[in-house]
């Protein structure tokens, strides 16, 4: 289980603070601009303590905005990615811990909804992203009938539950260039 503290909250404040009506038209701003934000990297870590890295409080960042030429879509875009980086970033650190899953299953709420989003992670970690038809709090509930029925029983309630997957894509280029430029910002300011 990886918890990444500020991720959701962002996307929320960010919503709250546009003049947007929902999501749905943040992912359609967020689509319009390339992978990379043209520089433009949010670093997502502004609700408290992260745990992954090391309880330290980095905050909100926004680095590199021109506000001659970056509008609302490359804050929707950057954050956007900036979410999908922390979570790539996390993952990191538990693969350095031995922990190195085959498949990231997720319910079909959330942040997972953008394409933007789960594309970002799925091509980054190279790893296919199964998206269920459920929520956090459904699959959290679901989860206890391990502990009562086993495995069989648990994966009988995902069994027709499947929606879709997210895959890698081809050209992961842009993806590690902007993963990159993100990192090195977020190292900057935790090493500072």
């Amino acid at each position: 289980l990886l918890c990444i503290n500020g991720a959701g909250i962002q996307y929320r404040w960010l919503l709250n603070n546009l003049a947007v009506s929902n999501y749905e038209e943040m992912n359609l701003l967020a689509a319009q601009v390339e992978v990379g934000s043209d520089g433009v990297c949010v670093i997502p870590f502004g609700n408290g303590a992260e745990r992954m890295l090391n309880n330290t409080e980095p905050g909100t960042r926004i680095v590199n905005l021109n506000l001659n030429r970056h509008d609302k879509s490359f804050l929707c875009r950057a954050t956007l990615e900036g979410i999908a980086f922390s979570f790539v970033y996390g993952m990191e650190v538990m693969k350095s811990d031995g922990v190195d899953p085959k498949v990231i299953r997720a319910g079909n709420d959330n942040l997972f909804r953008s394409e933007i989003f789960a594309s970002t992670i799925a091509t980054l970690l190279e790893k296919e992203i199964e998206i269920y038809n459920t929520t956090g709090a459904v699959g959290a509930a679901r989860a206890c009938v391990i502990t009562e029925q086993g495995y069989k029983a648990f994966s009988e309630y995902l069994e027709y539950d499947h929606v879709m997957t997210h895959k890698s894509l081809k050209n992961k280029k842009p993806y590690l260039e902007a993963y990159n430029t993100w990192k090195n910002e977020l190292n900057l300011i935790i090493n500072s």
